[in-house]
């Protein structure tokens, strides 16, 4: 399956949330791939790739030189980002045809894994280039590739009135291109463990009668920062922090909501 943490806001941890559901999925026993579609290439940093010279995301969507992704860990690859990446150059389905096109042998990129997963950075989706060839974002082009898609918020005003916003013009945007993607639902992020914010948006969420919020949340943690610093996942660098409880937990809800564990 692939899938998107999207949001036009910064801010919201969407990297280090990928990273994270990825490399917990994967020590599940999942076996999952990452894609940077960032030009700023946070997410290959983060895992600690420098070499510019590797297969990147350019390299597969316009066939160049052989496939190849970066095995970080057991179950878990990396395909990195690059700074020349534009994602105006490129078809909306660009990406979407690669990572289905067959082999020889009959099977896709998909069939390979178990889970393939985006990562965008804030970009805004614009209906108005719905008749357009080119022009679409990162992220536009990440949904239209995507069997589903979860929206990251950070405790504050801002995040929770802008998340509707968001949601609506991806709805319109899939409804535009007759998309089908499953909307898995919102999830916080960056939780200071002093604040009482958290409670307080829950509770809004509850009073609108809302099932889209996930129960489990992810703390902020020095660990992470550390982890990342050392180009390493939570789980290879502290796996018995609180951040990686917490990613765990999130990773169990996630494949419930999906229906792949109860």
């Amino acid at each position: 399956m692939i899938g998107v943490l999207a949001n036009q806001k910064g801010g919201v941890a969407k990297t280090i949330n990928t990273l994270h559901l990825g490399s917990a999925l994967a020590k599940r026993g999942y076996k999952t791939l990452l894609i940077d579609l960032d030009p700023q290439c946070d997410l290959t940093h983060a895992v600690g790739i420098k070499n510019k010279d590797f297969f990147n995301v350019i390299d597969l969507i316009e066939n160049k030189g052989n496939l190849n992704f970066r095995e970080k860990a057991d179950n878990f690859f990396i395909l990195p980002g690059s700074d020349d990446f534009i994602s105006n150059k490129y078809k909306r389905t660009a990406l979407k045809d690669v990572l289905y096109k067959e082999f020889p042998n009959g099977k896709t990129i998909n069939d390979y894994f178990d889970f393939i997963f985006l990562d965008c950075p804030p970009s805004k989706i614009n209906i108005e280039n719905s008749n357009k060839k080119f022009e679409f974002s990162e992220v536009e082009i990440a949904l239209s590739a995507s069997d589903f898609f979860l929206i990251p918020l950070k405790a504050d005003d801002f995040s929770v009135k802008n998340a509707d916003k968001f949601l609506g013009k991806v709805s319109k945007f899939m409804k535009t291109h007759n998309l089908k993607i499953n909307f898995l639902g919102f999830f916080f992020s960056c939780i200071l463990s002093t604040e009482n914010s958290k409670d307080y948006y829950t509770e809004i969420f509850s009073n609108n009668g809302s099932d889209l919020l996930f129960d489990s949340f992810i703390r902020q943690d020095s660990q992470v920062k550390k982890a990342v610093q050392k180009g390493l996942t939570i789980f290879q660098h502290n796996p018995n922090c609180r951040s990686a409880n917490d990613y765990i937990n999130f990773t169990k809800e996630f494949l419930k909501r999906l229906k792949y564990e109860e």
